[in-house]
């Protein structure tokens, strides 16, 4: 995780074994892509952990490129079309599954802007206050426009959705980035995923659910 190479495969190992469970525990197909969340973030987990190997090395330079390409490759290409596909795919209400649809197509597209950058800028990782902080040398208007875009495809389906826990999980999350980006601005990135991750344990809890209740659901049970 964001705080040395243990923690991060310590980590790693607990949500990879949480995201098998949670695959096995799932009996909704529309829930399928949702429940393997922890471990994602599992795996993404471990590829910091040899970030951090790496870093404090000061020697294995290509176990640097591909860790950080690696964690990368999840935080910036996975997460933004994975969060609205997961969300829209269990998603019952037709009046929000257009919303959730341009928010999938929005994380695909911000997939494909930070696809592009990896590919033409280069990659730094390095540790800051005990930190990793994540690097893309590209021009800044390029990385704001990609930052914002990936905000709203990463949070927005949480908090569009009928499914009560995966709301609930939304708001987490929300709060979560609000506390990462103000403390740990450098080391954003780093420090968020693994707020994500810790909050990725929940979905364990939320796919026990059969079905996911919606608000309007519980409204109409009132």
């Amino acid at each position: 995780m964001c705080f040395s190479a243990e923690a991060s495969f310590i980590g790693g190992a607990v949500l990879t074994t949480i995201g098998i469970l949670a695959i096995r525990k799932n009996r909704e197909p529309s829930q399928r892509l949702f429940a393997t969340m922890p471990l994602v973030f599992g795996l993404q987990q471990l590829a910091e952990g040899f970030v951090w190997i790496a870093l404090e090395s000061g020697q294995q330079h290509l176990l640097l490129k591909n860790s950080t390409i690696a964690f990368l490759i999840a935080a910036l290409l996975i997460w933004p079309t994975f969060v609205p596909l997961s969300v829209r795919l269990m998603e019952t209400d037709r009046r929000r599954r257009p919303i959730l649809n341009g928010l999938t197509a929005l994380g695909a597209l911000t997939s494909l802007a930070y696809l592009s950058g990896l590919l033409r800028f280069e990659v730094i990782a390095q540790i800051n206050n005990l930190h990793i902080n994540y690097g893309v040398d590209a021009p800044q208007s390029y990385l704001r426009i990609a930052y914002m875009a990936y905000l709203a495809a990463t949070l927005l389906p949480f908090l569009f959705t009928t499914k009560r826990r995966v709301w609930l999980l939304g708001v987490v999350v929300t709060v979560s980035y609000v506390i990462a980006a103000y403390f740990y601005t450098e080391q954003l990135l780093s420090v968020w995923c693994f707020f994500a991750a810790v909050t990725s344990c929940v979905v364990w809890w939320i796919v026990g659910e059969q079905p996911i209740k919606t608000s309007e659901t519980i409204s109409q049970n009132a």
